[in-house]
């Protein structure tokens, strides 16, 4: 198998697709690891598109399909990930390899700077000093230039943009502007979670 050569699942005669699959390494600690879960999905026959809050799980998820495992990865734009940088989003798609039958899903930031409280079940001890809250809106309530700069970048390239932990109102901006820019595959995340009120 050459270097840029990867074993594809099929995600349609996949049973089901779960989106949105925390695996480590994160910010907490998690159960399964990328390839793990892979190998759980595989058995479920299913297909797992995998988030994490520290880092991209695009280069994993291409390195999972290798073997034959069903998986797809994501980046979510906090801090320690890149933040709300549009060549993120650029190295989220290339990392993901060119043969993906699955656009990665491209979160805005889950560490907003409003209130997340702080765990005790951290995966490294240093992350709590590390991790900086991003905001995608001023506190009048525009998006940043930053924010409107990677939602046009989801609508030039193959991805899913998802809003992440943004508050209720932020939401509606985010996917008007999407719709305004010609993104054409959304995700609103957390609907009903505490943190989007």
């Amino acid at each position: 198998m050459g270097a840029g050569t990867a074993v594809m699942a099929d995600p349609v005669q996949r049973e089901f697709v779960d989106i949105h699959h925390h695996a480590g390494v994160d910010t907490l600690r998690r159960r399964r690891t990328v390839l793990e879960a892979g190998e759980e999905y595989r058995r479920l026959a299913g297909w797992v598109v995998v988030k994490s809050h520290l880092a991209s799980t695009t280069a994993v998820a291409w390195e999972a399909r290798r073997r034959g495992l069903p998986v797809s990865g994501s980046v979510v734009l906090n801090h320690l990930a890149g933040g709300l940088d549009p060549r993120v989003v650029e190295q989220a798609v290339l990392t993901h390899g060119p043969d993906s039958p699955v656009r990665p899903l491209i979160y805005l930031p889950t560490l907003t700077g409003h209130a997340h409280a702080p765990s005790q079940d951290a995966f490294h001890p240093d992350i709590g000093a590390r991790s900086v809250g991003i905001r995608v809106s001023d506190d009048e309530g525009r998006l940043l230039p930053e924010t409107v700069e990677v939602i046009a970048a989801c609508a030039d390239l193959p991805v899913v943009l998802a809003t992440g932990h943004c508050v209720r109102d932020e939401v509606m901006r985010v996917v008007d502007c999407a719709v305004e820019h010609g993104v054409s595959r959304i995700v609103v995340t957390h609907a009903t979670h505490p943190s989007s009120d």
